[in-house]
């Protein structure tokens, strides 16, 4: 909840009460929020893409052979 906290100071992000469960709290991303969301995803995908030919995993077939 901390970080919930924090990403609420910064305007990041509203919490708020659910209409029909007073109980529960909705996050809902704001449009800053939702602005540097978009920022990180595409520095993500370009790390991503960066790094496409540095792992390498080999194919595991031996688990869907018929034995």
């Amino acid at each position: 909840m901390a970080l919930l906290t924090r990403c609420e100071e910064q305007g990041l992000v509203e919490l708020r009460r659910s209409d029909t469960d007073r109980r529960t709290v909705e996050i809902h991303l704001t449009a800053t929020g939702a602005h540097h969301f978009e920022h990180l995803a595409a520095m993500h995908e370009a790390e991503q893409r960066s790094l496409q030919n540095t792992f390498r995993v080999a194919r595991i077939t031996a688990f869907n052979d018929d034995a």
